[in-house]
């Protein structure tokens, strides 16, 4: 049975237009002061896409198109009850279609993002409570440090190239280029082997360097099954890439997979990178490991030897190796495992929250310190060498938005770079998401050809956590007590998210206003705020200055089209 929607069910300022199935009010508003008896929607979640860059402002800057699939994606609509959802400013806001569900449930769904420079991603969304709040971190490939791509086109004649086609990735935003060479007369085939026909060859390539792979998302190096030649699954070791290398072409639109003569693919390398065979810089005559991915697995199998040479155009070193498939290819040596350690056990303050502990108890591989930071960052520094580091910053108050800042002395160590992005997926997993001040985690691995010596200092940690929360205790959780104005009548509002102006001048979601109430937390007494609702695609804006932990707000504002709707 379709559900009508009450005038007592009201969310004030959202959710009151275009609700599913909504053609009347059944009943009429006579309480001055109405209170929520009943929620249109019991379950709510918002989304946020955050910059991986901590570019905040190019995701508000961006226009996205969000598409979503799965099993319980017919459930959702708008904050209006809309089945468009649209993203505004960084935020898909979601609510559960009551006459789809009823209760509060565990959905899951799929959502696509796409829109600018920023890489088409899908991600698997589960919400499971009565106000949900997701992140999803979005990478923009235009600024990504690590990554880099080429395209070319050529003409063929009776199916096969006339000309040497060459082409290579820039170094611009690398520490590795992709350079590939098909011959005269290459001719190609399809996954099954059959001769493919056509005028048009379209070739991509795609480079990932040192630093790109602790952002990028193609691969997840924390799961990757490693295969010898023989297709043996080797488990006492791990795949340390440089980096890795796309090859996609199509002819005349149709995907090729082989070519029929070898095309000379080579990975170029600074000769400050370690080799993790010989546990010294590359140098000409070196052989090192080539490893091919099918681009659909996690599955990574030993492919042939590569031949570290020196490239006559710019003196650079490249490895190189000569293939008739057109795949993924990594270049990278098998290395030692790093045990993961547990820090639980090494923190027993007595003011350590439950978010800390989780936070300690990530298991994540490496030595690691927590000290208190500053300017809303946190940073993980890696020593990649005797005298070379870098450090990865998180910007910002979410630990999912990141910046990568690099120092290059006298060598780069891949096992570093794989045991950054660990960190980086690991807390982008986590809910912790504000730190009162910010947290600075370093990272410190000593380096030598295959093994990783770790020292943790549990003092240091604590002190770190100590920190953390001494900051928060010093500043008051404020409980506000919302009303609003609609046309002098008085209304109290359900399940509107509320946002606050940061310092960048973007916003964040502070939390959702149930039943007029709401509890927020690291905000300051006698200073102004600047908040936000959002209702289909529209921006309303308040500001409120806390001068007490407990606060009454009577002046809420409301959309004059809701008021109008509902008849004030």
């Amino acid at each position: 049975m379709k559900k009508y929607i009450h005038k007592k069910a009201v969310f004030a300022a959202v959710t009151i237009l275009g609700i599913i199935g909504c053609t009347e009010f059944t009943e009429k508003i006579e309480d001055f002061n109405i209170g929520v008896t009943n929620a249109i929607f019991e379950q709510t979640a918002t989304l946020e896409l955050t910059d991986v860059h901590g570019n905040q402002q190019d995701i508000i800057d961006t226009d996205f198109t969000v598409v979503f699939s799965g099993a319980d994606a017919d459930k959702l609509v708008s904050e209006a009850g809309e089945f468009a959802i649209t993203e505004n400013d960084g935020f898909i806001q979601l609510s559960v279609n009551p006459n789809k569900s009823v209760g509060v449930k565990e959905l899951n769904f799929d959502v696509t993002v796409s829109g600018g420079s920023y890489k088409t991603a899908t991600y698997a969304v589960k919400i499971a409570d009565t106000i949900s709040k997701v992140t999803l971190p979005m990478l923009n490939e235009a600024k990504t440090l690590g990554l880099e791509r080429k395209s070319n086109s050529t003409s063929l004649t009776n199916d096969a190239t006339t000309s040497i086609v060459t082409m290579e990735t820039s170094k611009e935003k690398s520490l590795t280029s992709t350079k590939i060479s098909i011959p005269v007369g290459t001719k190609f085939m399809d996954a099954n082997g059959a001769a493919v026909t056509g005028s048009n060859l379209t070739t991509n390539i795609k480079n990932i360097g040192p630093f790109g792979l602790v952002l990028d998302t193609e691969i997840d190096l924390e799961h990757m099954e490693v295969f010898d030649q023989n297709s043996n699954k080797i488990t006492n070791k791990t795949l340390s890439l440089i980096g890795y290398t796309t090859i996609d072409i199509s002819l005349d639109g149709k995907k090729i997979t082989k070519s029929t003569t070898p095309v000379t693919v080579s990975i170029g390398v600074e000769n400050n990178i370690y080799n993790l065979e010989t546990g010294a810089t590359f140098k000409i005559g070196d052989s090192y490991p080539i490893y091919k991915n099918d681009q659909t697995t996690n599955n990574w199998t030993f492919y042939q030897n590569g031949t570290v040479v020196k490239d006559n155009t710019n003196g650079m070193l490249r490895i190189e190796f000569t293939t008739t498939e057109m795949v993924r290819f990594g270049a990278g040596a098998l290395t030692a495992k790093t045990a993961n350690k547990s820090l639980a056990n090494d923190c027993t303050s007595s003011n350590q929250t439950k978010d800390d502990q989780t936070f300690l108890r990530g298991g994540f591989g490496g030595s690691s310190v927590i000290a208190p930071g500053g300017n809303g960052t946190v940073t993980f520094g890696g020593v990649f060498s005797p005298s070379a580091q870098v450090t990865f910053t998180l910007t910002g108050e979410s630990v999912s938005s990141a910046t990568l800042a690099k120092t290059q002395n006298d060598g780069i160590n891949p096992q570093v770079t794989q045991f950054l992005q660990r960190v980086t997926q690991f807390l982008q997993t986590l809910n912790i998401t504000e730190f009162k001040d910010a947290v600075q985690l370093q990272v410190t691995k000593h380096v030598g050809s295959s093994t990783v010596s770790e020292d943790v200092e549990k003092e240091d940690i604590c002190a770190g956590v100590d920190a953390v929360n001494a900051a928060a205790a010093s500043i008051p959780d404020i409980k506000i007590d919302v009303s609003a104005n609609c046309n002098d009548k008085t209304l109290v509002p359900d399940g509107i998210v509320l946002y606050v102006e940061k310092d960048d001048q973007t916003f964040k979601n502070v939390g959702t206003i149930k039943n007029g109430k709401l509890t927020l937390k690291g905000f300051e007494l006698n200073k102004e705020y600047t908040f936000k609702i959002m209702y289909q695609g529209q921006s309303y804006v308040n500001k409120w200055t806390f001068d007490s932990a407990t606060f009454k707000i009577e002046n809420f504002n409301i959309p004059a089209s809701v008021c109008n709707k509902l008849g004030f």
